[in-house]
């Protein structure tokens, strides 16, 4: 009779070390929960300042870079400098587009799936986005008139300036929208 209470006992404490470790457990699965929320969240902070940056740059890109194209030609440039700036707000108007769901304050599980793919969507387009600015940027320049010879280095320089800094901007939007799909990838496998 002694040994069946032993082996109940032992049975309890067996049961309750059981229940604390489970405890335990789910504390941990919680706190890393939200470690992995926290980490996709600051990745997705990205694209809420970068949607900020474009807001503030984008207008004064425009306003450079047409005062760059009378400067450099005169009013030769007028209509060159109106189809940029169509062409600037076009841009503004297609990122704004492209972006407008990532960033977002909240990230709950139920979305990590659809974040993920919107976040991938927003790569290529962003890419193709690119691609086509470039080729139009290119395209105005070409049927630009050029006055001088000596202007010729000058827009040289301006056309190396843009393309440089749009394959840069490309390249890191890109490299943050697949690191916040290989975040959200890497949290949805440890969940499953």
């Amino acid at each position: 009779m002694e040994n069946i209470e032993n082996n109940m006992s032992g049975l309890d404490n067996l049961k309750q070390q059981y229940d604390l470790l489970k405890e335990q457990f789910d504390q941990q699965q919680i706190i890393n929960d939200r470690l992995m929320k926290s980490a996709i969240q600051s990745k997705n902070q990205y694209f809420r300042n970068y949607r900020k940056k474009m807001i503030i740059s984008y207008p004064i890109a425009c306003v450079f870079a047409i005062w760059f194209l009378w400067h450099l030609y005169g009013s030769v440039m007028l209509w060159p400098c109106i189809i940029l700036g169509i062409m600037m707000v076009i841009g503004f108007i297609v990122e704004l587009h492209i972006t407008r769901h990532l960033g977002n304050t909240q990230v709950e599980n139920k979305d990590l799936l659809t974040l993920s793919q919107q976040a991938t969507q927003a790569g290529k387009k962003y890419l193709i986005y690119n691609v086509a600015f470039s080729i139009a940027f290119f395209g105005l320049l070409i049927f630009t008139p050029i006055n001088t010879l000596y202007s010729l280095p000058k827009l040289l320089l301006a056309v190396g300036i843009v393309v440089i800094l749009n394959i840069i901007i490309c390249v890191n939007f890109n490299r943050r929208c697949n690191d916040l799909v290989k975040q959200i990838n890497d949290n949805l496998g440890e969940k499953n």
